[in-house]
């Protein structure tokens, strides 16, 4: 099966948009980011630990916020010149304000 994207570590055009498809989720060992990353699609997930609450948004890493998370994408899907060594996402990373 051939990608539609090659391993490029950057913050594509994409990002600002495809943020809005991410949700903060409740989960049994905390809140967690989680939803297909912005550029490739696949399916991330970032622990965010204490970072956050219930009723907790997101907005671009432009916005003023109160808790600036960095996300890169982890996918486990394969993608095309992934360098040696780095095992998930396809490269792709940004800036996201979580606020409450």
């Amino acid at each position: 099966m051939t990608e539609p994207f090659e391993w490029d570590e950057s913050v594509p055009q994409e990002w600002e948009p495809g943020l809005q498809a991410l949700q903060v989720v409740d989960e049994p060992d905390g809140f967690a980011l989680v939803g297909p990353c912005p550029r490739c699609r696949h399916a991330l997930h970032k622990p965010l630990f204490d970072q956050v609450g219930v009723g907790t948004s997101l907005s671009p890493a432009s916005s003023t916020g109160r808790t600036k998370v960095l996300l890169r994408c982890n996918c486990t899907e394969a993608h095309r010149n992934r360098p040696e060594g780095v095992s998930t996402g396809c490269g792709a990373f940004g800036g996201v304000w979580l606020q409450s």
